[in-house]
């Protein structure tokens, strides 16, 4: 680091902080520092600075290492009400308290729209990392210096712009809800999607159900899609058309009145329904995970390239 100082024609400690990408060094010292170690071939030793992270961050005490967490439900609507986002948040905390940062909320709807004034709140309290919590309806972003924080999403519901992101291996839980079908010798196996479901987790329930089909039934076994959207006159004609054995839903409590036995694979953690049961909590946990990973590698700003986090669920009788 030395050497690299002496070529850079600055101290030793500017070296550290622009490898770092520290806000409080310049652009133009970051590049100069940056190709005297390019020219040197200096490579950081990731052992040597995770452990330098960790003890900057005990040093610093809960006040300095902090994490955000941002929920994006609109005005008037308490996340902490629906178990499923509730066991996200405290997926997330319970991680992130376990590694020694703080973690504290913020509801996007409380700063106005272009979010100026949540960056300067989230500068002045030093936040190192961002989670972009789930919410209901895809959306953007914009207004936040990107550039200064780590970032994490959990789910698919922002668009723009594009981070890291944790979700469920949405998958890997139809299949396993089609298995379940299969080994109790169900053969007619139908799908009902709710739109907005549908459209937020990118077709991967329809994608995998379509692989299961073909791979595992006949073709005159294998039923069309219904998407539902709240009308029973399209549901009553869907069964009538497909005559399914069984349904697998996302909203299987309202298949009581149909008289079709439903399976449920989008079930919170919490539910006693037979079915495929969100990891909620374990996605929380491997959001904080993926930040503290980026903030002890000092990796800020908008990946290049995402990496996207699947947490399997599982299967309940």
């Amino acid at each position: 680091m030395g050497d690299v100082a002496r070529l850079a024609r600055c101290d030793a400690s500017t070296v550290s902080l622009a490898l770092r990408n520290d806000p409080r060094i310049t652009a133009a010292t970051t590049a100069r520092v940056r190709a005297a170690a390019e020219r040197l071939n200096y490579r950081v030793n990731p052992l040597v600075s995770a452990w330098v992270s960790t003890r900057r961050a005990a040093r610093a005490g809960p006040s300095r290492a902090t994490l955000a967490y941002l929920t994006s439900h609109p005005p008037g609507t308490s996340w902490g009400e629906s178990q499923h986002f509730q066991s996200i948040f405290e997926g997330v905390k319970e991680r992130a308290t376990e590694f020694g940062y703080a973690l504290e909320q913020f509801r996007l709807a409380d700063y106005g729209p272009q979010l100026g004034s949540l960056n300067r709140v989230l500068v002045t309290r030093a936040v190192r990392g961002l989670i972009i919590g789930p919410t209901l309806h895809h959306h953007t972003l914009t207004g936040i210096d990107w550039e200064r924080f780590s970032l994490v999403t959990v789910g698919y519901a922002l668009t723009a712009p594009v981070m890291h992101r944790v979700t469920e291996d949405h998958h890997f839980g139809m299949k396993l809800a089609f298995e379940a079908c299969l080994a109790d010798g169900q053969q007619r196996i139908g799908l009902a999607i709710t739109g907005r479901h549908h459209e937020l987790r990118r077709e991967r329930w329809i994608g995998a159900f379509l692989a299961e089909q073909q791979v595992k039934l006949s073709a005159r076994n294998r039923l069309p899609i219904l998407v539902a959207d709240g009308k029973p006159e399209a549901t009553a004609a869907w069964i009538k058309r497909a005559r399914p054995e069984v349904v697998l839903a996302d909203e299987p409590e309202k298949w009581a009145r149909t008289g079709v036995p439903a399976v449920g694979f989008a079930l919170s953690s919490k539910d006693d329904r037979r079915g495929v049961h969100e990891n909620n909590r374990g996605i929380g946990r491997s959001a904080a995970e993926l930040l503290a990973a980026l903030v002890q590698r000092n990796e800020r700003g908008l990946p290049v390239s995402r990496q996207t986090v699947l947490v399997e669920p599982d299967f309940e009788r």
